[in-house]
Protein backbone atom coordinates (compact mmCIF):
# COMPACT_ATOMS: atom_id res chain seq x y z
CA UNK A 1 0.00 0.00 0.00
CA UNK A 2 1.50 3.30 -1.10
CA UNK A 3 1.27 6.41 1.05
CA UNK A 4 2.74 9.84 0.65
CA UNK A 5 5.86 10.57 2.66
CA UNK A 6 3.99 13.26 4.62
CA UNK A 7 1.22 10.80 5.49
CA UNK A 8 3.77 8.24 6.71
CA UNK A 9 5.50 10.85 8.87
CA UNK A 10 2.17 11.89 10.39
CA UNK A 11 1.27 8.26 11.14
CA UNK A 12 4.66 7.66 12.79
CA UNK A 13 4.29 10.81 14.90
CA UNK A 14 0.77 9.76 15.92
CA UNK A 15 1.92 6.31 17.08
CA UNK A 16 4.96 7.78 18.84
CA UNK A 17 2.78 10.23 20.73
CA UNK A 18 0.38 7.48 21.79
CA UNK A 19 3.25 5.30 23.01
CA UNK A 20 4.61 8.23 25.00
CA UNK A 21 1.18 8.69 26.62
CA UNK A 22 1.06 4.97 27.50
CA UNK A 23 4.57 5.16 28.98
CA UNK A 24 3.55 8.13 31.14
CA UNK A 25 0.41 6.29 32.28
CA UNK A 26 2.50 3.29 33.37
CA UNK A 27 4.93 5.49 35.31
CA UNK A 28 2.04 7.35 36.93
CA UNK A 29 0.40 4.07 37.95
CA UNK A 30 3.64 2.70 39.39
CA UNK A 31 4.23 5.86 41.43
CA UNK A 32 0.71 5.90 42.85
CA UNK A 33 1.06 2.45 44.39
CA UNK A 34 2.78 -0.84 43.70
CA UNK A 35 0.48 -3.04 41.64
CA UNK A 36 1.12 -6.53 40.42
CA UNK A 37 2.23 -6.99 36.81
CA UNK A 38 -1.20 -8.35 35.87
CA UNK A 39 -2.94 -5.21 37.11
CA UNK A 40 -0.48 -3.04 35.18
CA UNK A 41 -1.07 -5.02 31.97
CA UNK A 42 -4.86 -4.81 32.36
CA UNK A 43 -4.59 -1.07 32.98
CA UNK A 44 -2.40 -0.75 29.88
CA UNK A 45 -4.90 -2.63 27.70
CA UNK A 46 -7.78 -0.44 28.91
CA UNK A 47 -5.75 2.73 28.46
CA UNK A 48 -4.59 1.83 24.96
CA UNK A 49 -8.19 1.39 23.85
CA UNK A 50 -9.04 4.80 25.28
CA UNK A 51 -6.27 6.51 23.27
CA UNK A 52 -7.10 4.67 20.06
CA UNK A 53 -4.39 2.01 19.77
CA UNK A 54 -6.87 -0.81 20.13
CA UNK A 55 -6.12 -4.37 19.12
CA UNK A 56 -3.62 -3.44 16.41
CA UNK A 57 -0.99 -2.58 19.00
CA UNK A 58 -2.04 -5.22 21.53
CA UNK A 59 -2.61 -8.51 19.69
CA UNK A 60 -2.78 -10.45 22.98
CA UNK A 61 -5.90 -8.61 24.16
Amino acid sequence: MWCSKKHQENAIMDVSLKLLIVKKLILKLQKRNQHSLTTTVLFLVASSRNIGLGKQALPFS
